[in-house]
């Protein structure tokens, strides 16, 4: 193989390794600043939070989630990481695992399916139980 050919080969691996980092990535419609506005129990164990778009910040820290394309800022004390994303089939919402760590060092797993609403800047997340 000559040279040239190594280059193109490498610059491919590249531009692959990229798409697959960007596929891991979470959706740009749920990137921001987020603020909740409402809880609703689905069962005993799962909650569905409402969130509305913020460009200043939420009145409460406690309701403020900011999303980033790899991780998850929750009321100012909690740093999640994403896991892993996955589409739900035939729909578009999101499945992601993210691992979470407290500013008090506590480390979990959570799970959760994020969509929006159709035209609006409104967030649903539901608490997702484990696989």
């Amino acid at each position: 193989m000559t040279t040239k050919s190594l280059m193109i080969a490498a610059a491919i691996l590249g531009l692959l390794a990229w798409r697959a980092e960007a596929a891991d990535s979470i959706p740009s419609q749920f990137v921001g600043r987020w603020c909740a506005f409402a809880t609703v129990p689905v069962s005993a164990d799962e909650k569905l939070t409402l969130y509305g778009r913020s460009n200043k910040g939420c009145v409460d820290a406690e309701n403020e989630l900011i999303a980033q394309p790899t991780s998850v800022f929750a009321a100012g004390e909690v740093t999640c990481k994403l896991a892993k994303i996955a589409t739900v089939a035939q729909s578009k919402m999101r499945k992601l695992k993210l691992d979470c760590k407290h500013v008090n060092g506590e480390s979990w797993t959570y799970s959760a399916y994020f969509s929006q609403q159709p035209r609006s800047n409104r967030l649903i997340v539901q608490e997702a139980k484990e696989d």
